[in-house]
């Protein structure tokens, strides 16, 4: 988890998340960025076709809708 703490107001309409996940098969994950108030955001979803390792990349959400300060998690 990340908390936020000192910022007022709601977080970015253009959020960025970096990850960096090691696992063999990353068709058998999903991955979502929950909000502090609960809302969750789909980064990656399940793909039984996707056979390759690790998911590593940056994904953009519109975020602006929720609270900035908070915990933040994968």
């Amino acid at each position: 988890p990340i908390t936020v703490s000192g910022i007022t107001g709601n977080a970015p309409a253009a959020l960025s998340v970096t990850v960096d996940i090691r696992h063999t098969f990353r068709g058998d994950l999903r991955v979502d960025l929950v909000a502090p108030d609960g809302g969750v955001f789909r980064l990656k979803d399940y793909n039984a076709n996707d056979s390759a390792d690790d998911v590593r990349g940056t994904f953009t959400v519109n975020a602006a809708s929720k609270p900035a300060d908070g915990t933040w998690k994968l």
